[in-house]
């Protein structure tokens, strides 16, 4: 069925006394609120690293996206990057740039973005050269990755 994805959790983890439990907000929301774990300021025209004290296990088939939400960037603040990888293990933090020239102060438990699950496939990937302008007439199947996904984030997996 096409609602087959919500019958498996979203599985998380609180790994912090502040963490918050992703919510949504109502019941046609699609994304699950993110809140920081921890009292933070992003300067004007900074960008900051917020945590969030969770991990997730993703249903299968889907990936993470961290988005925006529309309250805090009317006011400046959007997330940049955001994608959670399916085999990602480690704490979900939100990259946070503040766009206004106004310091923004956040307490703990403040919703900060939220997260969007999507689905998502990942083909072989097949190539072949071009010649003359020709599409190719043979394809070579590259390789699958054979890397395991340590806990790192944030660009930890550029080879």
């Amino acid at each position: 069925s096409s609602d087959s994805c919500s019958t498996v959790p979203l599985r998380v983890v609180l790994t912090d006394a502040g963490a918050v439990m992703p919510r949504r907000a109502t019941a046609g929301s699609v994304g699950y609120d993110l809140a920081t774990c921890e009292d933070r300021t992003v300067e004007a025209f900074d960008t900051a690293i917020i945590r969030t004290g969770l991990r997730v296990m993703l249903p299968p088939g889907t990936y993470g996206r961290i988005a925006s939400r529309s309250s805090w960037a009317n006011r400046g603040l959007n997330v940049q990057g955001g994608v959670v990888d399916p085999d990602y293990t480690g704490e979900l933090r939100v990259i946070l740039h503040n766009t206004s020239d106004e310091k923004v102060h956040l307490s703990c438990a403040t919703s900060v973005a939220q997260l969007i699950l999507e689905r998502c496939v990942t083909p072989p990937v097949e190539v072949g050269r071009a010649r003359e302008g020709q599409l190719p007439g043979v394809w070579h199947r590259q390789p699958e990755p054979v890397a395991v996904r340590e806990t790192g984030g944030m660009g930890s997996t550029n080879m």
